[in-house]
This record gives structure tokens, C-alpha cells and sequence, in this order.
């Protein structure tokens, strides 16, 4: 029996709903799906952002940090700016009138040094800061300078120059003069080492170079030029003698300035000049004379010594007979290098009658005795048989340097004199000993100032 049409239109409709049905749920479930997809992008969106948030947050405080800690090192920067001055000494000579002041005179060069560079400051730098601090360091052979200029006849007595050097020392807190001892290129060494330390050193804001006379500053130069030109712009050179040759080549790109009241133009001759000098220096001719005899420069009997205020000095009148002079301006060395002590023709006599005074020797041998509180003798007159006989007994004390020492002023001994010596309770060295006596070089003291 056939359906009736009514229940058939009924299936297939019911069956068309269940079609829909079904669509309508993928539908749903996809829709479901996608809600959920962009559910966890969203998350994973919101954890991003999150992130960078939390990123942007750290950068900022770390932005923040630094520059905080830049505006600090800008600050520490610029705190204690300084101006610094390297001057080589050897060469670089204040003006005679500041020399023969001795140590008045050095304040007055300390003082006149600081006006005019402040002054120059203040007209081609006007950025620094007016009261910027200037910083001065002065290295020379204090003792050959002195010895130099009394040879030259710019002061009466080796001390003035030092005594000047200590003036400049004590005028002002920031400058110095420095003695770098004897021995060639020493203030050249150091003023190099300190112009690398310094060029590239944030609180000092420009270097002023004098050392005018030397071409040895000329390869430093040289180099700063090819390799920091900004570096170089900060180096000013200070003219005293004329521009060694090396260096005038150089003025043209590097800034110059001179201070003729105050440096001298020309180099400290060494040839001694004629006249009432109470110093000798010449250039031992051999060996043998210079074992020979030693002659004070005062030996004439119309020259006397008189004491100055303390510390000691020695200073030159008529009716003396010793020498406020140092010994030597050669020193002879073996073919070991070792220093060699020339013999000297004494009176036996003599040194035991010395020996009891209890002489000062700086005093009567170098013209100087800076000990304040010295309690030997500075009183007593030497004849010429004395006063060698003081330098024997002076070089019965072993020096402190050994064999190796180059103070054109030492006094004392660089060899036993004991022959034979029993080396009990000997005060020299082993190699002190039997030191070869055959000279094999000759260190002139023109060598170190020329």
C-alpha cells in the first residue's frame, strides 16, 4: 500500500530540516573553532604585548640609567679641568735676571709664567673656564744646570740655580721643578712619557710643549699629527731657543707661542768666560793629568771663603784657597763602563790632620750644604794641600750609586783605596775592588748641555 503523499512531504521535509540542522551546527562548530583560534592569537598577542611592554619598560629605565650616568661622567669631566705645561729644562732656560734672583727669582718666573699663559687663555681660548688650573712641570738635571750656568758666568755659585728651581717649586701648589739627575735624555724621557699619559686624558684640556731646542720631540709629534689631528690640536708648542730643525719643520702645523721675557733665546754656552769666576771646567786632555793634579779654581791666595745664611753655601771673596766647585766635568770609565776615580796627590799629613776636624765635606768640596741642622764644620779655611786631602778623605765613604755612578758632583769613593785590603769590616763592594784603571771612555759634561 503506497505512503500517502502527505507523510512523504513530511520525510523529506524533515529530512531537508536535518540537512539544515546539520549545516547549522558545522556552521556553530566552526564558528566555534575560529572564536577560539583568535582567542589564543589574542593571548598570545596580549602576551607579546606584554613582553613588550615589559621590554620597553626595562630599555627606558636602562635609557634612563645612562643617561644618567653619562650627565655623571659628563660632570666628572668637566670637574678639575686643568691646563698642563711640560717643559724640558735642560734646554728650555729662564731668563738670567730670574736665575741670579735665586729663589726670589724663581717665584717671580713661577708668577710671571702663570699671568702670561692665563692671559693667553683667556684670548685664544674663550671656552675654557678663566680660572682653570694650570699645572706646570719643569724636568732638568738641577745640578748640571747649575754647574752650567756658574761655567757660563750667568750666576756667581751653582746653588743659585737650585735655590731658584726651589722657588719656582714652592710659588704655587700646582708647579714643579723637578730634577731628574744626571744623566742624558732623563727630563727628555720623562716629559714624553707624561705628554702620552696626559693627551688623551679628559680633564686636561690642552698641553703647552716647551722644548724648543730638541729634535727628539719631533717623532712623538710627528706621530700625533699623522694619527690624531683633534689630539693635535690641543698640543700648543712654547718657543725658548730657536726650533731645533726636525721641529721648525712641524711649527706650521702646530700652534706656537713664546714668552721672551721669560725663556731665553739662547743656549747656556760652556766655554768659561774670563773673569773673576771662582769655577774651572775644561775637558780632561788625558789620563795622566788628570791623575796629576787638581787645581781649585780659588788656589790663588787672594781668594777667601765665607759662609752664607743656612742651609750652608759657599760663596767666593778675596783670601781663599778652596774652590765652591764641583769636582769634575769628566767622567772616565773602564772598558767595563765602570766608573773610574782619578788618583790624587795627597800628604798623608794632611788627611790625619783632617781627619779629626770633622769637616763638612758638601760644604768645602761642592760650595753647599743643604743640611740645616749640619753639625760639622763649615768654618775652617783650606789651603790647596787641604782641600785635596779633604777629597781623599771624602772617598774613603763608598758612593751609594757603586761603579755605575754619573753625578758629575759625587765625592765620593768608587774604589777601595786599601792595597792590599783585607775586605774586614770593609765598607766597599767586592766589585769595588780591583777596578780596572785603564780609561776606556770619557763622559764630558758637555755631553748633557750643548
Amino acid at each position: 500500500m503506497a505512503a500517502p503523499n502527505g507523510a512523504r512531504t513530511y520525510r523529506e521535509r524533515f529530512e531537508l530540516l536535518k540537512t539544515v540542522q546539520e549545516q547549522k551546527n558545522d556552521l556553530i562548530e566552526e564558528l566555534v573553532r575560529e572564536v577560539e583560534r583568535l582567542d589564543r592569537e589574542l593571548q598570545r598577542a596580549n602576551s607579546d604585548n606584554e613582553r613588550e611592554l615589559e621590554s620597553s619598560r626595562l630599555w627606558h629605565s636602562r635609557f634612563s640609567t645612562i643617561k644618567d650616568d653619562a650627565h655623571k661622567k659628563q660632570a666628572e669631566m668637566d670637574r678639575n679641568p686643568f691646563i698642563l705645561v711640560l717643559i724640558d729644562g735642560d734646554g728650555m732656560i729662564f731668563e738670567d735676571r730670574f736665575l741670579q734672583k735665586a729663589e726670589e727669582g724663581g717665584k717671580e718666573a713661577a708668577g710671571l709664567l702663570s699671568f702670561s699663559l692665563r692671559e693667553f687663555v683667556q684670548r685664544e681660548m674663550p671656552l675654557l673656564s678663566h680660572d682653570i688650573k694650570i699645572v706646570v712641570r719643569i724636568y732638568a738635571n738641577t745640578k748640571g744646570l747649575a754647574r752650567a750656568c756658574a761655567l757660563a758666568g750667568v750666576v756667581g755659585s751653582p746653588i743659585t740655580v737650585e735655590q731658584f728651581a726651589r722657588g719656582f717649586t714652592q710659588s704655587q701648589p700646582l708647579f714643579d721643578f723637578v730634577d731628574t739627575g744626571e744623566g742624558k735624555e732623563r727630563a727628555d724621557y720623562k716629559l714624553k712619557e707624561l705628554f702620552q699619559l696626559h693627551l688623551n686624558d679628559c680633564h686636561c684640556r690642552h698641553i703647552y710643549l716647551g722644548a724648543s731646542h730638541d729634535n727628539g720631540y719631533a717623532r712623538p709629534l710627528e706621530t700625533l699629527l699623522s694619527d690624531d689631528r683633534a689630539a693635535a690640536s690641543r698640543v700648543t708648542l712654547i718657543e725658548g731657543p730657536p726650533f731645533a730643525a726636525e721641529l721648525a719643520q712641524l711649527t706650521a702645523k702646530l700652534n706656537v707661542i713664546n714668552f721672551p721675557d721669560l725663556f731665553r733665546r739662547e743656549k747656556i754656552p760652556t766655554i768659561l768666560k774670563t773673569s773673576t769666576q771662582p769655577f774651572v771646567s775644561s775637558p780632561l786632555p788625558s789620563y795622566a793629568a788628570t791623575a796629576a793634579t787638581f787645581v781649585p779654581a780659588s788656589a790663588s791666595p787672594a781668594v777667601r771663603t765665607t759662609r752664607s745664611t743656612s742651609p750652608h753655601s759657599a760663596t767666593t771673596t778675596a783670601g781663599s784657597t778652596r774652590a765652591a766647585y764641583p769636582t769634575t766635568s769628566v767622567i772616565l770609565l773602564n772598558s767595563k763602563d765602570q766608573r773610574i776615580d782619578p788618583p790624587l796627590k795627597v800628604d798623608q799629613r794632611d788627611v790625619q790632620f783632617l781627619k779629626p776636624k770633622k769637616l763638612c765635606n758638601n760644604f768645602h768640596l761642592l760650595g753647599d750644604c743643604s743640611n740645616y741642622i749640619c753639625n760639622y764644620n763649615h768654618d775652617m779655611k783650606l789651603n790647596e794641600k787641604q782641600f785635596m786631602a779633604l777629597r781623599y778623605i771624602a772617598r774613603l765613604a763608598p758612593c751609594v750609586a757603586g761603579l755605575s755612578c754619573d753625578d758629575f758632583d759625587c765625592i765620593s769613593g768608587h774604589r777601595c783605596l786599601n792595597s792590599p785590603c783585607t775586605f774586614v769590616q770593609c765598607r766597599f763592594s767586592n766589585e769595588m775592588h780591583h777596578v780596572d784603571m785603564v780609561v776606556a771612555k770619557r763622559i764630558n759634561i758637555d755631553d748633557y748641555y750643548t
